[in-house]
This record gives structure tokens, sequence and C-alpha cells, in this order.
């Protein structure tokens, strides 16, 4: 009917032209309004309804949202026509918007017959309602400002619908004798100001699909029965599997490219690229990263703070806990969303994270930034065990006494779940890969929250059952669960991050949580056994309603398509580049603008960030280690990766002794070391008060370190997990002990000093570090009792990489008046020097290191073994610091340089022997 109705309209236009159709309406109206005067007043009520959803896009402008929100609970007309006077003013100024309306209506000629005659109805409906308003207006008030006024008003309104009318008619005539609109777009000038409007539109558009990535799953579900968790083997759908199957044959077109250069690509290709930039620059947070701008726009986007209930308990603070943290960009985000938009409330926080600081954890497990760690030391739970592996045995009991210890006997308002797992080796099995770790971070937050709190965890695809379960618990048990993907999320991953509000209970998720956690202590218990391979899943199929799969499908699938157009666009992007990248410059200066004026982004005052760091040179608030940030290993692509993988040991080999060798240089080249840094002991701020001896798992193999160089450590370990150790005793160029003690007395000119020589020692505890230092340290003990006072010392051998050994090296420096570190040798090793030793400087410094002995045997300690016993800050924070990672980065080069050269090509050889002579 309407479409008749249309054609019959839209034929008198064109036969009579506008004057002709403008006469015809206006005398149809005029008779309607005279039968009953407020007959305009439901038909403006549709115009203005009718403009707000002529474009998807449209329904998506915030102010125009809350504008119609306040209209349709308006009882009052003279609120009623303020309200329209506002989105008249928004409107007639911005011919983009106007574009809008009609661009949005590309497909059919008979679609703008119809916009075009609602269009002009709803106009002469609301003019003739609007001068029946005026004199109403008029009579009412009596007064020549209420109705200059509303003539205003109604002048305004006339020239929006003429001009949207005039555009609207042309594409009309332009599009009389085509199918398509679509055809005729190019051909037609709509408005002078066009091109500028495509611009401003295309700009639009642009923010509008950068900040509107989004899914919302339906909650309510009935409760899927505990008794039968992992009753039942892995399931599959075929329809979320064939979808896996398509994004993995987009992804492999990547397998070809070097992860370095393609990040740098899509970096520039990404509309929201230059945000985190934009947001240093501008905002200056104390810890500004993409993290920290995926979790601002997260938290201003979602509502995550319940003040009413928070202020219903009379409380002043909002208590959050963090999981798999590191850095820590969410905590800092959290605390400047709450000092811009909640100052009356104030952050509670802890946060929990692989521990840097625990040198059984190294590269690419651990995030090594601990800027914000070192600074806030006291809010961050590593467990039991110290290491901060959340799947450590009783972490979640652990955690939960914490929580309540530290929030007053309540849990947290809001938990954060950042965790991830390098999947580079089978990028296609992301999901399976990181499962177990997403399944710890939701059965451990669920036992922390407090009732109607909220969770953000972070996920991937969602193809596989254990996946698909974990969803329908996380709807069962919270009253909203959005999936969002961040403006500054790189848009080509598969990150997304769910955002559940309205924790039903801790009582009602225990029996959950409880039967997880029987199931996976289970499970590692068969590990090792054939039938242990841990096939069930969370839920059978039965538990999980269709309606739900069929839902959370369309999820998968509108993420998953994203992700490919994404790729796809990047990869066909290539050839022609640098044209892009020219063009992309002006969107992403936009999005960035826009990202500030969306979240209302400004700095806050020094006195509420989290920590004191200063300001650099760059305008940025940070705490930078200027010794030991440098270059991480290389990042090959994935197709090289696979190659060196399979490839031949000494090729492997050549290729790792060229990696290493060029780190090495370009730290050297950075901070060059003399053959002995001396310093004196009065430069060490190294007090007793400060000792606090922290037990965990002993460190059996050292991964990573805070006193070396992440990338020669990362270098270190996997040639020593991978070839076979090279004792110095066996290396072509060693010599026996008393030429080490001949060379290091030599060194520092002092042929009476004492020698405590530990090579044979490290060699012979290689395997174990906790052994090696138990040994090593017994025996500095026993060389520093039998000194005398002005009595120098060398301890040759002893490694560095540890709180323990720096800690021990810092506590024998204060007995003595001065102390230094000699350069490492390839053949001799390396040491430490220690002159005139004073039995009145050593003070309790002896008793410490001597009770550290009794601590570093794990038979004795219940399993533990002393992991420091002098904080991390106070040994980060000597003036020697620098030069002990300078000198372990030389230490790690003549370790591994002569494993390597035994296990590679006569290429190497060459090339070391070159090194030698240079």
């Amino acid at each position: 009917m309407v479409t008749i109705i249309s054609s019959f309209f839209c034929k008198l236009l064109f036969k009579f032209g506008l004057l002709g159709f403008h006469i015809f309406i206006t005398a149809v109206l005029i008779f309607c309004c005279l039968i009953h005067t407020h007959f305009s007043n439901p038909l403006v009520l549709f115009r203005f309804r009718f403009i707000i959803a002529l474009s998807p896009k449209f329904e998506r402008l915030n102010l125009f949202e809350c504008l119609i929100d306040d209209y349709l609970n308006i009882h009052h007309d003279f609120t009623y026509f303020s309200v329209h006077i506002v989105i008249i003013q928004h409107i007639i100024f911005k011919p983009e918007i106007r574009f809008l309306l009609i661009r949005s209506f590309k497909s059919s000629y008979k679609e703008l017959q119809i916009i075009f005659m609602h269009l002009w109805i709803s106009y002469y409906c609301g003019t003739v309602y609007y001068y029946h308003f005026s004199a109403a207006i008029t009579a009412q008030r009596n007064s020549y400002v209420s109705y200059s006024f509303s003539l205003t008003f109604m002048l305004m309104n006339s020239i929006l619908f003429q001009l949207i009318l005039s555009d609207l008619y042309q594409l009309l005539i332009a599009c009389e004798n085509c199918n398509q609109t679509g055809q005729c777009l190019e051909k037609m000038i709509f408005l002078e100001e066009l091109e500028q409007a495509e611009v401003e539109m295309d700009e639009y558009y642009a923010h509008d699909k950068e900040f509107c990535k989004m899914f919302v799953l339906k909650p309510g579900w009935p409760f899927p029965d505990a008794n039968v968790m992992y009753t039942e083997p892995e399931w599959k759908l075929d329809e979320f599997q064939e979808l896996k199957a398509s994004l993995n044959r987009t992804k492999q077109k990547l397998n070809d490219f070097n992860l370095d250069e393609w990040h740098v690509h899509t970096g520039k290709m990404n509309p929201a690229g230059q945000v985190v930039n934009h947001v240093k620059r501008h905002v200056r947070p104390d810890f500004a990263t993409q993290a920290w701008c995926k979790f601002y726009e997260i938290a201003s986007s979602s509502d995550l703070v319940s003040l009413d209930e928070i202020h219903e308990e009379g409380s002043t603070s909002f208590t959050s806990v963090h999981l798999c943290e590191a850095p820590g960009a969410f905590i800092a985000a959290l605390n400047h969303f709450l000092a811009i938009n909640h100052e009356e409330l104030r952050l509670e926080w802890l946060a929990m994270t692989l521990n840097p600081y625990h040198e059984s954890n190294g590269h690419p497990d651990i995030v090594t930034d601990d800027r914000l760690i070192l600074h806030t030391l006291s809010n961050w739970e590593f467990g039991p065990d110290y290491t901060g592996d959340i799947f450590q045995p009783g972490y979640p009991e652990h955690l939960y006494r914490t929580v309540l210890d530290r929030f007053s006997g309540k849990g947290a308002w809001l938990v954060t779940a950042d965790g991830s797992i390098d999947c580079s080796e089978d990028p296609g099995e992301q999901e399976t890969v990181v499962s177990r770790l997403h399944d710890h971070e939701t059965m451990v937050a669920l036992s922390v929250l407090r009732d109607s709190g909220s969770l953000v965890l972070k996920s991937f695809t969602m193809f596989e059952c254990n996946t698909i379960c974990r969803m329908y618990l996380l709807c069962c048990l919270f009253r909203s669960v959005v999936l969002r993907k961040p403006a500054t999320s790189k848009p080509g991953n598969s990150e997304v991050y769910v955002v559940c509000k309205g924790y039903r209970g801790r009582s009602m998720a225990m029996p959950y949580v409880r039967a997880y956690y029987a199931d996976d202590q289970l499970r590692q218990q068969n590990n090792h056994h054939p039938a242990g391979a841990g096939a069930t899943c969370m839920f059978p199929l039965s538990a999980v309603p269709v309606e739900f799969r069929q839902r959370l499908y369309k999820c998968a699938e509108h993420f998953a398509q994203m992700q490919m157009r994404t790729i796809d666009y990047n990869v066909a992007a290539l050839p022609v580049r640098e044209a892009l990248y020219r063009d992309m410059k002006p969107v992403q200066a936009s999005v960035s603008r826009e990202f500030l004026a969306r979240l209302e982004l400004r700095p806050i005052r020094y006195k509420q960030e989290l920590t004191g760091m200063p300001i650099n040179n760059f305008g940025q608030k940070s705490w930078i280690d200027p010794v030991r940030i440098s270059r991480k290993p290389l990042s090959l692509s994935y197709a090289e990766t696979v190659r060196i993988r399979n490839m031949d040991p000494g090729l492997v080999a050549t290729t790792l002794y060229l990696e290493v060798l060029r780190c090495h240089d370009r730290r050297e080249s950075q901070r060059k070391m003399d053959d002995v840094v001396w310093h004196k002991r009065v430069q060490l701020s190294y007090r007793l008060p400060d000792v606090a001896f922290r037990m965990g798992k002993p460190v059996i193999a050292v991964k990573g370190s805070k006193f070396c160089c992440e990338a020669m450590m990362y270098y270190r370990q996997r040639v020593l997990s991978t070839f076979p150790r090279v004792r110095l005793r066996d290396r072509g160029t060693a010599v026996d002990a008393e030429c080490r003690m001949s060379y290091y007395r030599a060194k520092i000119d002092r042929p009476g000093a004492a020698v405590c020589d530990l090579t044979d020692v490290c060699d012979e505890h290689a395997s174990d570090h906790t052994a090696l230092q138990h040994r090593c340290l017994v025996t500095i003990v026993d060389a520093l009792r039998a000194l005398s006072d002005g009595d120098d010392l060398l301890i040759v051998g002893y490694p560095l990489y540890t709180q323990l050994s720096v800690a021990t090296f810092y506590a024998v420096a204060k007995m003595f008046d001065a102390f230094g570190l000699v350069k490492s040798d390839q053949a001799y090793g390396h040491a430490l020097a220690f002159l005139k030793f004073s039995s009145a400087h050593h003070g309790g410094w002896l008793a410490v290191l001597t009770r550290a002995v009794g601590c570093l045997v794990p038979g004795d300690n219940g399993g533990m073994a002393l992991v420091s016993w002098m904080p991390v800050k106070v040994l980060v924070e000597q003036k020697v610091y620098a030069d002990v990672v300078t000198a372990n980065n030389t230490c790690v080069l003549h370790e591994v340089q002569p494993i390597l050269i035994s296990a590679s090509s006569d290429n190497v050889r060459q090339v070391h022997q070159l090194n030698e002579r240079r």
C-alpha cells in the first residue's frame, strides 16, 4: 500500500514539478488540520523517529540518542520545543549529516520514492503544527520574545528540510531511469559542500567502525548441572570448525612475512595506529601503552563502576583484582578513569602475574617491563611459591584469603584477566593453547568477585567446545555479557574482551569452580600417562542450548569476518602501501582526536597517579631501566621459524651464534666496560634493616634475570636447552686454577690477595642453580671468616644472574673499603675484587649470609628455597647495577660461544676467529 501511494505521489511530482506538488500537499494537509488541529502532532513524532531510524549509522550518534530518549519521556510542549531547537542547531549546519540521511539509502529507486514522500509529508505536517504551536506560545505568554523564538525555530526547521528534500529530489531526477541509485551516484552533485562532506563522513564512518566493535550475548540461561562437568569427551560443531578453517586459511597468507616488518605495515594501516602516541603527548598518563588505551576504552563504554551499590555500603573505595596483569597498564588505566570520572572513589587493588624477579620465569612467558611493578611491589601477589604462576597448587585459595584480608572481608568489585600464551609455534591452534589459562582465570575470578561485581576477560576465537562452554557459564552467572574489541586492539588479530557485569554471586559459582579444579588436578596427575590426555569437555553438548550455540556462532563469525577482512586488505595493500600510508595519516589523526574526545580523556593531577615516576624528556612519565631494556630476539616469519625448527643442528648453532654476536655488539657499543670497574663501599646505599628473606620455588635453571640484557638471557637459555654444555676446563683455551689466581691478582695489582675460586663448583652444579648457590655461598662465607683486617679478596667465577647472588655480592662489598668487577675473559672467566677487609664494617652482614646458607636447602624448607633476601628495588638502585648488567652480558657471550662453536660448522669458527682478532 505504501509503495502504491508513494508511486502515485512521485508521478504527480514529476508531472507538475515542485511547485504544483507543493500546492497539492499543502491543500491536503491544511484540510486535515482543519478537521483536527492536533492531527499533526503524531506525524511530527513519526517524523522525528523516522529521521533517527533512517540509517543504522545515524542511530549511533550519542547526542541524538539522548535527545530522542528525552523527547519520548516529555509531556510538556515547551520542553519538546526546546529539544527540537537543539537538534536542528546540530543538523542544519552539518551537510555531512544531511548527506548521511541520503547516502544511507543507495539500494533502489522505489525506496527513494518512499523516503522522499515520507519526508515531504512530515515536513508539511510539521510546518502546520509549528504555526499552531507558535500561536499557542504567543497567546499564553503574550511576548514578542516568545513569538520571535518560535518563528526562528520554524525558519531553521524549514531550511533544514528544504535542503534535505532538495538533495533527495535531485537524486530522484537523476535516478529516474536507473534501477540502482549507485549507478549514478558519482555523477550527482547533491550539495556545494559534497566533497568536504564526503571527507568528514568518511571520518565519521571510520570513528563509528573503530569504536563500535562489539557483540551482545543474551544472559539468563538455565544453569547446567555441575556434576556433569568433564564427564564426556570433547565435541566439535561443524559450522564452528568450518569457520576456524576459513580463518586459518586467511592467516596462512602471512606465513612468509617477517613478523617485525608485518607489524610495522599493519601499524601504519591501522586507523587507530597513532592513538597511543597521541595519548602520550596530550594526556601523559603514568603508563601509556596500547593495553592502557584498550582498557580505558572498555571502562568508559561499559559502566564497570556501580556507584549506587558502593554508596549503599557507605564506602569510598573501589576494589579490583587483576590477573595475569604485567606490566600493569589495566591498573593504571583504571586509576586514571576513576580520577577523572569518580574522583570521590579511592582505588584499592591487588594484582598477580608471572613474577619477573623469579629467575625460573623467562622469555617469552614473562613481560619484563617492570616500571609499575617495581614501584608498587606490595600490591602484587605472586602466590605461595613466589613464581606468580596461576597454575601453582593452592593458588586460588591463597588469593581468595589475600583478597579478604586486603578488602575488609569482601571480594572485589572488578576482576580483569589479560593473560595469554605465546602461540607462534602453532598460530592456527591459539584458542586451544590458551584454553587452560583462560579457564583458570575465569575460575579464579569467580572465586574472588563479590556479588554484582564485573569481570573483563581476554579471549580469542570461539570455535572449540571448552570456549563455548566457558562463554555459556559466564552468560549463566552474569546479568550482562558483551564482547568488545577496543579501537586500539589490533584489527588483524583475534583478541576480544568479554565484559561481564552483574555477578550473581560466589555461592552460585562455587560448585562449578570446585568441579573444575578437581578435574584439572586429576588431569595434571595423569599428564604423563597415555590415558590422561585430558580429552573431556567442560559440559556435554546437550547441556548447552541450541539457541545459545546459534547466537555464539554469529558472534564468532562477526569477529572472524572482521579479522579476515583486515588481513586480506593489509596483504592486498602491500604493493601500493606507500600511497596508502599517506592516505591513512589523516584518518589516524582523526581517530586519535576522536579517542580523546569520545572518552573525555585529560591529564590527572600528579598526586592521583599510581607512582611518583619522573617525567622524561619526551613528556611521558616513565621509569626506564637504561641498561637492561634492549633489542628483543629476532622475530622471524612463521615459515622461517618452521624451517629453523627442522634445520640441521649445526646450521641452527650458526644462526644463533650470529644473532648473539649482533646483540652483544649492540650492547657493548652502548656501554663499554673497563678491565676493572672500581667502586667504593660508601657508594652502596645498602642497609641491614632492608633485609627481607623470601622463600619460593627453587630456581633450577635461570631463564630470566633483572641483571642481564633480556635478549642475551633468552639466547643463553635457548643454547643451554638445545646443545650440550661445555665446561670451562673442557674448552680449548681453558686454564687451571693456579693460572686464574695469578691472572686476576695481576689484574688488580694485589699479589697477596686471597682467592675464592668457584669455577669448579659452578661447573659441577650447573644443572641445578639452587644447589650451585648453596655451595658457592658456603665457600664464600668460609673465605670471609678466614680474613683479617686489611686483607684483599678475589671471588672467581661467581655468577651474578640472580637476586640472591647480587645481594650476596653487595653484602660482601659492604665489608671492604672498595670493590670492583673484573671484565670477563674467554679463557679465565670473570671475577669480583674486594680491597681492604674491615671487621668493623661487616656488622651483621656475615650473619645474614650465614642464615642464607641454611635457607638454600629445599629439603629442609618444605620444598621451598631462598629466592631473595634483599628487595629487588634496593638492588637495582645501586650505582654499580649498570656495571653488573654489562659484566653479565659479556659472561653470557663467553658461556655460549664455546657451546655454539662446538656444535656449529667451520664457518662459525672462522667468524669467531675474526671476531677475536678484531
